[in-house]
């Protein structure tokens, strides 16, 4: 099977849309892709696309517990684009179903939306390099290094690093150099 190449972003979707509110995905997005100083406080979304189609990947909660959701759009979806995948999206959803914190008790500062989409990417890169078809390349360093900044930052109030971060943060740090 030949593999695709897609591009990689995040979706920062506002915690009220969360809770029943209407805003649109597209509201959701930070106007400047530069600053992601809010990105803390938003639910995040990992977003594949090609010129017509994207997959979303994110954590969801249910009972409390950490799960996940995959799901497709048959269209290119607004986000903050960051770097390119070539690979399958399969690799994609296999590493959200074997991801180590599901079935987890979610915590909204330390086991939260962006330690599993951080450590979800750093799975991926991981993945990449150990295959001759598959890569993960950075396109936009300056908000790449926004989002690792969010997961890596432990003086943010609304976030603190856990251990599944942690043992993907020098991957993701790597792609920066």
């Amino acid at each position: 099977m030949p593999s695709h190449q897609y591009k990689v972003g995040v979706i920062f979707r506002p915690l009220d849309a969360l809770r029943g509110s209407s805003a649109s995905v597209a509201s959701a997005l930070p106007t400047n892709p530069g600053n992601l100083s809010g990105a803390a406080l938003t639910h995040w979304i990992i977003v594949f696309s090609t010129a017509s189609s994207s997959r979303l990947v994110e954590l969801i909660e249910h009972n409390r517990k950490i799960t996940y959701k995959v799901r497709d759009a048959s269209h290119k979806v607004r986000a903050h684009y960051f770097g390119t995948y070539t690979g399958h999206l399969e690799d994609v959803a296999r590493l959200a179903k074997s991801h180590p914190m599901n079935g987890r008790m979610y915590n909204e500062v330390s086991n939260n939306c962006q330690h599993w989409a951080a450590h979800l990417l750093g799975s991926l890169c991981d993945l990449a390099k150990s295959s001759s078809y598959r890569h993960f390349g950075i396109t936009d360093k300056q908000t790449w290094t926004a989002v690792i900044h969010v997961v890596k930052n432990k003086g943010h109030g609304a976030h603190v690093p856990n251990e599944f971060v942690s043992g993907v943060m020098h991957l993701l740090q790597e792609l920066i150099h």
